[in-house]
């Protein structure tokens, strides 16, 4: 058996991150899943094997949090921090 029919290449995943993936962004990274040694670093890291877990152990932010996070760091203004107008009553015409 040839070194590249025994590997097992394996995507990582954290959470959050830089690609939009499942609805959220994620970073990831292929490991292969025969070397021990790397696959058990990469774990203890904190890479995920899939997208569930690895959007669980970053505390589940959707991506509207993230976006929002992102928009606040760059001093742009979110929804939550802009007053709402009230609206103006209705011109009557005759």
């Amino acid at each position: 058996m040839s070194e590249a029919s025994k590997r097992q290449d394996t995507a990582l995943y954290k959470h959050p991150g830089k690609q939009k993936i499942h609805g959220s962004m994620f970073d990831y990274k292929v490991v292969d899943r025969n070397d021990k040694e790397a696959f058990d670093a990469a774990l203890d890291d904190g890479w995920c094997t899939s997208t569930s877990d690895a959007l669980k152990c970053s505390g589940g932010k959707t991506l509207k949090e993230i976006e929002q996070k992102q928009k606040q760091a760059e001093g742009v203004p979110t929804v939550a921090t802009t007053k709402k107008s009230k609206p103006g009553r209705p011109k009557k015409y005759s």
